[in-house]
């Protein structure tokens, strides 16, 4: 099965102990909400509205853009470990042509994080 940048999102999501993702459903997040229904393990929470997503710009520690797949591993390193260390939360933002995108095979390592428990 090919796997996605977004699939590997949500991997890491889930073995951190992420239970919930917030959103709006559209155009440039299906390929994330998509890795996460077909993974079950993530509530997906829809916000009705976009400027409800920009409350949590406002009260997060970390909020960061995700331009290519590349950028997706560290990016989602620190957003992990601001939101567990600060018991906040982190935005990232991933357009969908970076959802998407197939996955290289880089960035185990951020899963290999998540199951050695370093964030908790």
């Amino acid at each position: 099965m090919v796997r996605t940048i977004a699939d590997q999102f949500a991997e890491v999501l889930a073995t951190a102990g992420v239970k919930r993702v917030y959103g709006i459903v559209g155009d440039s997040l299906n390929g994330l909400t998509d890795s996460l229904r077909r993974q079950g393990k993530i509530e997906w929470i829809h916000v009705r509205h976009e400027d409800a997503e920009i409350l949590f710009k406002e009260c997060s520690h970390y909020c960061e853009l995700v331009s290519g797949a590349d950028e997706m591993p560290r990016t989602l390193e620190i957003a992990i470990r601001e939101a567990v260390g600060k018991r906040s939360v982190s935005v990232v933002v991933m357009p969908g042509d970076v959802a998407k995108a197939i996955l290289s095979g880089r960035g185990d390592e951020v899963i290999d994080l998540a199951r050695t428990n370093l964030w908790r």
